[in-house]
């Protein structure tokens, strides 16, 4: 399967009190419809963060064409950059204030761009790593060995000659200067004898 990008660029209206501009006929049923669409917008916001910045269980994205069009640039995968404007005029600052209250729920509104995105590059690097490693087994002949892996190799102590069903003991060092897993070596042979295999990795 592809995906494909896409691009919304919604030039929200401000909200209009009928009262002050006194439009009438097509006009009135306009301002009616913008204020009904922007009241769910803020709903579907306010619905998206109201548990403590995580979703409620529904959200009313159908109660209002501007919301089903911008369903996944709410709480869906895509990237979303919003631009409030609010005019400085003293007789605007009810609208004032409601803008700024809805820029600032929608910016606690979490969309799921960058668990998406960091899904994607973790299946890809493990991918690589696979391709890489094809073929290439890792030989711990010598006691030792280099193990690629997503953020480069890892010196490893370690013996895997015992069966495949053997135990796998894998001995990590705590951190501290000139500390590697070699400061296991006082155990590599009573594993051995008992038929473990073991892993000493340099972290």
């Amino acid at each position: 399967s592809s995906a494909a990008p896409q691009l919304f660029v919604v030039d929200l209206a401000g909200s209009e009190r009928v009262k002050r501009s006194g439009v009438t006929g097509a006009r009135f049923e306009e301002a009616v419809a913008i204020n009904q669409s922007l009241l769910a917008l803020s709903n579907v916001t306010t619905a998206l963060v109201e548990n403590n910045g995580r979703p409620r269980a529904h959200i009313p994205y159908r109660d209002s064409a501007l919301t089903q069009l911008l369903r996944n640039s709410l709480g869906g995968a895509a990237r979303t950059a919003l631009i409030a404007c609010a005019s400085p005029t003293a007789d605007s600052a009810e609208e004032t204030l409601g803008t700024l209250r809805f820029a600032g729920c929608a910016t606690h509104v979490q969309n799921r761009a960058t668990k998406i995105e960091r899904e994607a590059q973790e299946a890809e690097d493990d991918q690589d790593l696979e391709n890489e490693l094809e073929g290439h087994a890792v030989d711990f002949a010598s006691g030792q060995a280099t193990i690629p892996t997503n953020s480069g190799g890892i010196h490893c102590l370690g013996n895997i000659s015992a069966s495949t069903t053997s135990p796998v003991v894998v001995m990590l060092h705590y951190y501290g200067k000139d500390v590697s897993g070699s400061m296991w070596q006082f155990m590599f042979e009573a594993l051995t004898a008992v038929g473990c295999c073991y892993l000493a990795p340099d972290l």
